[in-house]
């Protein structure tokens, strides 16, 4: 386990859900949210996408990390969208059990308390 922090002295972190319901056909509308509202995280329900499918956002400065819903199964799936100056690490043992479409990072503010954020579908 990894503990997640920015670069610099980040008060706050600025977010975004975005509610894809297949993040194939958004991936342009996704990449001007984004782009718009200059988001540090973002998180993505209903991806819909499946164990090694490629998948490419065409934005700057953003680590993909995803949860994928299994191989017989249809929908599902999350992902989270994390600034590159962040230092990232999954947290997989929060909540285990409670969700197979789920994604956690925690963040160390400049104080050094850790907030964790996840995703969970």
């Amino acid at each position: 386990t990894q503990d997640v922090a920015f670069q610099g002295s980040k008060e706050r972190l600025d977010g975004l859900h975005f509610n894809a319901r297949s993040i194939i056909s958004k991936t342009d509308e996704l990449g001007a949210c984004i782009d718009t509202w200059s988001c540090d995280v973002v998180a993505i329900t209903e991806t819909w996408l499946r164990e090694g499918q490629d998948w490419q956002l065409n934005t700057t400065g953003k680590r993909i990390f995803r949860q994928d819903r299994g191989v017989c199964k249809r929908g599902g799936g999350v992902a989270l969208l994390i600034q590159e100056s962040a230092t990232a690490g999954r947290r997989d043992n929060v909540l285990k059990g409670s969700s197979n479409e789920a994604l956690w990072e925690g963040f160390r503010n400049k104080k050094g308390a850790v907030t964790l954020l996840g995703v969970n579908y």
